[in-house]
């Protein structure tokens, strides 16, 4: 008998043609929403009281809309995968809409963040002695080589996920999580508990606080189905052809001339 949902059983296909979890996405987006929020509450509380204090410029505007868009991603990220997993896949098609609009938005406001934040360094180091300038702008030209990464990361793998949501729906699942961990570093490196001095450098902290946020999918996902799935590969593939000119870079005074020159900072 035909069903009158022609959608019901998409659930169904799936697990048959593929031992895939759907829990698995659901502890992952739930993960992340619950990383965002321990790192930003916090930090977000403490620079307030800085603001208050006069001890720190207000927050561009920019700064909040981008802070409201990638929340709301990271939501509309755990709803979807819940509609997924309870087999609402209706209601999962009609959400993801409002992700085609999100995504480019919270490309531009991040791209204005980081330009914004790139000038007012530029303010600040015209008045510091240049012996104190000088390893805090080499620190800020690599973060801001992260944040090339971390935007381009999100932009190419979400914008894949995006285009095989019909055609490779396991695909589609995979590369949605493993796009969003990159603009979650900005909550990861927030995290007081993680080492910022010493032991590594600081582009290889971003290596690896990137991974271990992965670990619990790629481990859960492969006990489930007995193999390492092609998005891990690429993933893993584009995270080491960005991690190689980081580090190359990493405190080179050419770039750090170069890429400064781009916000006005004075040489």
């Amino acid at each position: 008998m035909a069903t009158l949902n022609p959608h019901a059983n998409d659930t169904g296909a799936l697990r048959r043609s593929e031992p895939l979890d759907p829990w698995l996405f659901v502890f992952m987006a739930a993960l992340f929403v619950l990383t965002a929020l321990a790192a930003f509450i916090p930090d977000s509380l403490r620079k307030i009281d800085l603001v208050a204090a006069g001890q720190r410029r207000p927050f561009p505007l920019v700064m909040h809309v981008h802070a409201v868009l990638m929340g709301a991603w990271l939501v509309l990220l755990l709803v979807q995968s819940l509609l997924v997993a309870t087999g609402r896949q209706a209601y999962h098609r009609q959400l993801g809409i409002l992700g085609f609009l999100m995504v480019p938005a919270i490309i531009l406001t991040s791209a204005v963040l980081d330009y914004r934040i790139g000038t007012d360094f530029g303010k600040d180091f015209a008045m510091m002695p240049a012996e104190m300038a000088g390893p805090v702008k080499t620190l800020i030209t690599g973060i801001f080589m992260e944040q090339i990464r971390m935007v381009l990361g999100f932009a190419l793998l979400v914008g894949w996920a995006l285009a095989v949501r019909k055609s490779d729906p396991g695909m589609h699942k995979r590369v949605m999580i493993l796009g969003t961990v990159y603009p979650l570093l900005a909550a990861i490196d927030r995290f007081e508990w993680i080492p910022k001095e010493g032991a590594i450098d600081w582009a290889t902290l971003f290596d690896l606080t990137l991974v271990l946020w992965i670990v619990p999918m790629v481990v859960w996902d492969g006990l489930r189905t007995r193999r390492i799935h092609k998005a891990y590969v690429i993933w893993a593939v584009y995270g080491v052809m960005t991690a190689i000119p980081i580090h190359l870079l990493w405190g080179d005074p050419d770039w750090v001339r170069t890429s400064g020159s781009w916000f006005g900072w004075p040489s």
